[in-house]
């Protein structure tokens, strides 16, 4: 319809509806952003439609403070939350997850430290069988205090308290030497011999002291 065109808006025609933008650095380069209301309106202080740069000092000044209002307003939207709130905000969110995941490695180490002890107290206790055969080569443990023997009182620093062990062996055993004298009683040298064993004792030098007697005579 070309300069007569109109359109409608909200129910009103308006002739000749012109863009507007605003630059980054604020000016005006179409008489002010959607909303503002020019000198004709007259609560602004300055003239709709019109850049920036062509108002007067009062004019511009009426206008940045028109804007800063508006500002102003959007940051009083967010109630309390301040810049500074916000900010505080982000960081304890931060520290947050900074300590969940220092748990989740505490967890993951505690499990894997858990697995160590384990496997320290297996081998801590076949040090222990080691070192109490050892000890016991050649004795004769009691039976009774061997099977209600706890051997883990014998680990010392996950090895074998050899000092322990030996003490307990001196304690619960006995030499199978002297078990086997104690049976059978002491061998004084003495008892049935063998035929062609020679005889040893007092016995035995009477015995070859009246023989040699007895050939002399026969040769006489």
């Amino acid at each position: 319809m070309g300069d007569n065109s109109m359109f409608t808006r909200g129910g009103i025609f308006i002739r000749n509806p012109r863009l507007r933008f605003v630059t980054d650095d604020g000016e005006n380069n179409g008489g002010g952003d959607e909303g503002d209301k020019g000198s004709s309106g007259g609560d602004t202080g300055f003239p709709a439609n019109t850049p920036v740069k062509d108002m007067t000092p009062e004019q511009q000044a009426a206008y940045h403070l028109h804007q800063s209002r508006k500002h102003e307003g959007r940051v009083k939207a967010f109630g309390d939350w301040t810049p500074e709130k916000i900010a505080k905000l982000e960081k304890d969110n931060a520290d947050l997850r900074t300590k969940t995941q220092s748990a989740e490695q505490n967890a993951l180490d505690a499990a894997k430290e858990e697995g160590r002890s384990e496997i320290r107290a297996i081998l801590a206790a076949e040090r222990v069988k080691n070192a109490l055969a050892t000890a016991l080569n050649g004795r004769i443990p009691d039976a009774n205090a061997l099977l209600e023997l706890d051997r883990s009182r014998f680990i010392k620093d996950d090895a074998a308290d050899t000092d322990a062990i030996a003490a307990w062996v001196q304690e619960h055993s006995t030499e199978a030497s002297s078990g086997a004298q104690k049976k059978g009683g002491p061998d004084l040298g003495q008892g049935k011999r063998g035929q062609n064993q020679p005889a040893k004792g007092v016995g035995a030098g009477a015995d070859l002291f009246a023989g040699t007697r007895k050939s002399k005579k026969t040769e006489s």
